[in-house]
């Protein structure tokens, strides 16, 4: 049995993701049947296509063997590369008409340069640098069900592995189960991608899959942030528009992180919860960044609790409803504020060491407020009270200082006010 000669001249096709934030167009797609190579089967069907994916050349050859094979339920060789400035692929498998359809294969992916990667047809996984990408994993179908083993993956500093099982059509849409086991995970520098255009994106839980994902790793970065070995759970119920991120255990900076994030769609509306708990971790490391390494705004052995809630149709919405309470406690730190230690304790320089740091904030529609912050050090007790502006990262706090001379104790009172990024720091007339 032969299939006639196949010919497809200047096809188009627009493609949409399933986030809703973007589209791929194909174009100029030619493909047409040509003579087998010397080492590829006679008797089979043979293509060459080509097109144009994004402003980007894409070329493919496809190679099977005898079509009568596939009708007659033995297994039909196929064999599929991609060629392309930016990614190179190749599938070789095997497809069988049975009860059903049934098919395995094993499947690679690469690339020179994530980053021109991600702009061509991603974003796919976050990307610092132009470095490679490769992909390989073994394929295992029956019916509308996939099993993908053996999955090796490097895409720029990521490096993991792990097994899932793909479940076309469940009684609840597509379904995903697996384990990955990362030796690195980099979210990149999520500050700085975090665009206008994502905070005020509509959210959607639907279009996550359902299932579950048991997630390890030895190493995690974001920004400049670094998670140690740690374990979590990705989970979205079947029958539910529910998806939670739990954290079992992660080592973070001298001590451990646990925590439970969800989000609910309740009524076109979603609901957020996030309840974490950070125990012993040393707050100077966390708080470092590039520019200021040598020297955090804050050190200290620390443990910080959270409990909180909001509901809001975007990013930006749910930061800005963010309500609950989170409770501070911090040993043996220093403040590095200039503007604020030379002027509440001008003896001790730029640096302000401590015994101890405790503070409530009760936290209002993304306004966290506080009315007992209390700072010891040996010579002076600073106690202050305010608020702090999450979604436009500003901050307004009256600061007293007490000071001990003999027994007598006197106040003397500073606001510290302005975008937490140029701090302003007054004396407050009559202290």
């Amino acid at each position: 049995m032969r299939l006639a000669d196949v010919i497809i001249k200047d096809a188009s096709f627009l493609m949409f993701d399933n986030s809703g934030m973007g589209s791929h167009r194909l174009e100029q797609v030619s493909i047409q049947s040509v003579p087998p190579a010397a080492s590829e089967p006679k008797d089979g069907i043979t293509l060459d296509g080509k097109g144009v994916l994004n402003s980007q050349p894409v070329d493919i050859h496809i190679i099977t063997s005898n079509l009568q094979l596939l009708v007659t339920g033995n297994r039909w060789p196929v064999s599929v590369s991609l060629r392309s400035q930016y990614l190179n692929g190749l599938f070789k498998g095997s497809l069988a008409l049975r009860e059903r359809m049934v098919g395995d294969g094993k499947l690679e992916l690469n690339s020179d340069d994530a980053l021109a990667l991600n702009t061509w047809i991603g974003p796919f996984l976050p990307a610092r640098s132009r470095t490679p990408v490769a992909l390989s994993a073994s394929v295992l179908m029956a019916g509308d069900v996939f099993d993908v083993s053996q999955l090796t993956l490097r895409f720029a500093e990521i490096s993991m592995s792990g097994n899932f099982q793909v479940t076309a059509a469940s009684s609840s849409g597509r379904q995903i189960n697996g384990k990955l086991e990362a030796s690195v995970l980099d979210f990149g520098d999520a500050y700085a991608d975090i665009s206008d255009t994502i905070y005020d994106a509509p959210l959607s839980v639907q279009r996550i899959p359902v299932g579950n994902i048991a997630l390890s790793w030895r190493r995690t970065i974001w920004h400049d942030i670094e998670i140690g070995v740690g374990r979590a759970t990705i989970e979205r119920p079947p029958q539910t528009n529910r998806i939670s991120l739990k954290i079992e255990e992660a080592a973070l900076y001298g001590g451990t992180l646990r925590g439970n994030v969800t989000l609910d769609n309740l009524e076109g509306m979603h609901a957020l919860n996030i309840e974490a708990k950070a125990v012993g971790v040393s707050a100077g490391p966390l708080l470092s960044s590039e520019q200021n390494a040598q020297s955090p705004v804050f050190g200290g052995n620390t443990t910080l609790d959270v409990n909180l809630f909001s509901v809001g149709g975007t990013l930006r919405q749910l930061i800005e409803a963010l309500t609950g309470k989170a409770q501070m406690v911090a040993t043996n730190g220093v403040v590095v504020v200039p503007e604020l230690t030379t002027q509440v304790a001008e003896a001790d320089g730029d640096e302000l060491r401590f015994r101890s740091f405790n503070g409530g904030f009760e936290i209002t529609q993304g306004i966290a407020t506080s009315e007992d912050l209390l700072l010891k050090t040996d010579e002076i007790s600073l106690v202050g009270k305010g608020r702090l502006d999450l979604a436009n990262g500003t901050i307004d706090l009256n600061v007293g200082r007490l000071n001990s001379d003999g027994g007598s104790r006197t106040l003397k009172r500073y606001r510290v006010s302005v975008p937490i990024k140029n701090i302003r720091v007054e004396r407050i007339n009559g202290s």
